[in-house]
């Protein structure tokens, strides 16, 4: 039995999605370059993306990690930093938008949507 598109699709996706929550585990102590190539890998994969599309997500990629890995690192109260990073993250979107197909980007807004649930799920169970 042939598998249709839209299984191929999710199955790519949840195999990025994971790549996305081990690259953000693993990404910790990386450099702004290595998070971004790890985060953009993940979506070349997930997302399947052509080169030209790669080497414009990752420099999208590449200028959010530089930005927030700088606003982390300011002084601050916490919402300030959020609001900052929610501009931010807000400026990448719109730049990938550019860059990916309707298609890709529905779904990267869909991964983005299940790995804040895992992670507020993560963090929900550390407090208890």
């Amino acid at each position: 039995m042939k598998k249709s598109p839209s299984i191929k699709y999710w199955r790519n996706g949840l195999v990025a999605f994971f790549l996305l929550i081990a690259t953000a585990s693993m990404a910790q102590h990386k450099t702004a370059e290595e998070r971004a190539k790890l985060v953009t890998d993940s979506m070349k994969t997930s997302l399947v993306l052509n080169e030209e599309q790669y080497q414009k997500a990752y420099t999208a990629n590449l200028h959010f990690m530089t930005k927030a890995a700088d606003v982390r690192k300011e002084s601050g109260d916490r919402a300030s930093k959020v609001s900052k990073l929610k501009a931010l993250n807000k400026d990448r979107d719109d730049a990938l938008k550019t860059v990916l197909t309707e298609a890709q980007y529905a779904q990267f807004q869909e991964q983005k949507k299940d790995n804040r649930k895992e992670m507020r799920g993560k963090v929900r169970a550390r407090k208890k």
